[in-house]
């Protein structure tokens, strides 16, 4: 399954692209992509946190459905296993 996405190309400007990292002290990103970002962060830094908390769920949850969750989580899986993979 391909889940590599060119952000560019799907119409995402290079300042939001750049900005990713600093997604907290920036305002360019919407309150439910907010939550999400929160999500992958905390779910791709298991080495040095206890995993997603309750809180952060619950904000996603408040922005996307279940069967959204299951798929940004997917994702998120996905892009850690070919980051591991080399």
């Amino acid at each position: 399954m391909e889940t590599r996405i060119n952000p560019m190309a799907a119409g995402e400007s290079t300042v939001r692209i750049n900005l990713v990292g600093a997604w907290r002290e920036t305002t360019v990103y919407t309150e439910a992509e907010r939550a999400a970002l929160e999500l992958t962060e905390q779910g791709t830094r298991l080495a040095d946190s206890s995993g997603v908390t309750d809180e952060a769920w619950a904000n996603a949850a408040k922005y996307f459905d279940e069967d959204q969750l299951m798929a940004l989580l997917t994702r998120i899986f996905h892009s850690g296993c070919r980051a591991d993979t080399g």
